[in-house]
């Protein structure tokens, strides 16, 4: 049997840091930990200028979930709720810039309001303008708008 097979099979080679100092760990720049999408909101402190963006979204969930719903609904809505406490917990952590959080607070208002043709036009241009940066929660205030718009 040659000697580097001979070598190989009983593990001569398996340390690829031998007689050398093992190196660092890689670090992965600029990427941010996930923010989870449960959330007690009796324990989030939230600023007063956000409350109303808060109250609105859990208004509309809350009515949402009291309406018919199939089971496909049910599960957008659960995404629904999902986007909503990301959201809660990324404003409550100052982690949205004051542009998107107008968008959101007119978005919100909209809602409210039942106009959903500004709410999906308002919907669609933080898609296009901030996905990127907030796509964590923008996936479940669709759905929030699809299923409102049918059901409420």
């Amino acid at each position: 049997m040659p000697a580097y097979t001979h070598a190989f099979l009983f593990g001569c080679f398996s340390n690829p840091y031998t007689g050398v100092s093992r190196p660092g760990i890689a670090q992965v720049g600029g990427a941010k930990a996930p923010v989870s999408g449960t959330l007690n909101f009796d324990y989030v402190e939230l600023p007063p200028e956000f409350e109303p963006i808060k109250d609105g979204l859990l208004t509309i969930s809350t009515n949402l979930s009291q309406a018919q719903l199939s089971a496909a609904d049910r599960r957008q809505v659960a995404e629904a709720e999902k986007g909503i406490a990301i959201l809660v917990k990324r404003l409550a952590l100052g982690d949205i810039d004051a542009g998107v959080c107008g968008k959101v607070s007119t978005l919100v208002q909209a809602l409210l309001n039942r106009d959903y043709a500004t709410t999906s036009v308002l919907q669609k241009q933080l898609v296009n303008d901030d996905w990127k940066e907030h796509k964590d929660w923008l996936k479940g205030i669709k759905f929030l708008i699809q299923l409102a718009s049918k059901k409420l």
